[in-house]
């Protein structure tokens, strides 16, 4: 359906064209391309034949909808690395906002245990980061996080780790699930039925 009006232009010496387009690969597989088009003509203005540019832009139309999925998540997302300096964030959506209270700008660059990890919590966040680094890959874990008003919430984290080509964890992306009212919730009715 768009092939037609853009080679009619070509054709039609209206210049140039551009289009992305789903295109099946000899594999019968599909790959996203971009694709900029024109009329080659002769001294004359004949066309003398096309030529196209194009790119496969599937990996950057998959990264980009991944990452419009991650920033619209309603689960806190942390994207965190481990380095020389220690532990440094480097992505927090909105959904780690509102939950926590603090705007991305105020904790990019900082580390989670400096303002994010309960006191009482702080031994096993660090133990579970640790382990995370050293590829042991807890994917699950429960603990209590500070926010900005000075309030505490209970969060489950589901952690995935990154590893780099020497098989070291380089980065990991942490989502954050608020747990805080169905725990007091359970514990209410616990205690109702004793």
């Amino acid at each position: 359906d768009q092939v037609m009006p853009k080679w009619e232009a070509l054709l039609s010496l209206e210049g140039g064209t551009h289009g992305v387009n789903a295109n099946l690969t000899k594999d019968k597989g599909e790959i996203i391309c971009e694709w900029f088009n024109t009329s080659l003509l002769d001294e004359e203005g004949r066309i003398q034949g096309i030529a196209s540019l194009v790119t496969d832009i599937t990996e950057k139309m998959d990264s980009e909808v991944l990452s419009a999925s991650l920033s619209n998540t309603p689960l806190a997302l942390l994207v965190w690395e481990a380095d020389h300096a220690g532990i440094r964030i480097r992505r927090w959506n909105r959904a780690a906002e509102e939950m926590f209270g603090w705007p991305a700008e105020e904790v990019i660059g900082k580390s989670f245990m400096d303002f994010l990890a309960a006191e009482s919590d702080r031994q096993g966040v660090g133990e579970t980061a640790d382990a995370l680094i050293s590829g042991m890959f807890p994917r699950n874990h429960t603990n209590f996080c500070n926010t900005k008003s000075g309030g505490l919430r209970c969060i489950d984290w589901f952690n995935t780790p990154i590893v780099d080509p020497t098989e070291r964890t380089a980065t990991v992306v942490s989502l954050g699930l608020d747990v805080t009212e169905s725990r007091e919730a359970a514990e209410s009715l616990r205690q109702s039925r004793e």
